[in-house]
């Protein structure tokens, strides 16, 4: 069986597609892997979607702890604060390493 995938999705992507066809993020999360959407982001920056349209479209919606949030806080204030907030989800153990295969797969 082929090892699940992890993508995580930001705002621009969400906005995009919430504006024309919601229903590819099914597609995606079906097959290329999961993708997960912070809480935050979706509540604060996507007003297209709410969570109950992220269940719907497959999206998984993570929580940050409040490590993670303080880890926010100590990055570079160049990037908004739901771009930081993709940069730490993308350092969890599951998703990073979920990510370097994609990475790898695509290049």
């Amino acid at each position: 069986m082929e090892e699940r995938r992890s993508l995580i999705i930001d705002a621009n992507v969400l906005i995009d597609y919430a504006h024309t066809q919601p229903k590819i993020l099914i597609l995606a999360g079906r097959h290329i892997g999961t993708l997960h959407v912070s809480r935050l982001l979706l509540q604060q920056e996507v007003c297209e979607l709410n969570e109950s349209d992220g269940d719907q479209l497959g999206l998984t919606l993570v929580e940050l702890s409040t490590e993670q949030l303080l880890e926010v806080g100590r990055l570079r204030r160049s990037l908004s604060f739901h771009d930081r907030t993709c940069l730490v989800l993308a350092k969890e153990p599951l998703v990073a390493a979920n990510m370097a295969i994609l990475c790898e797969n695509q290049y």
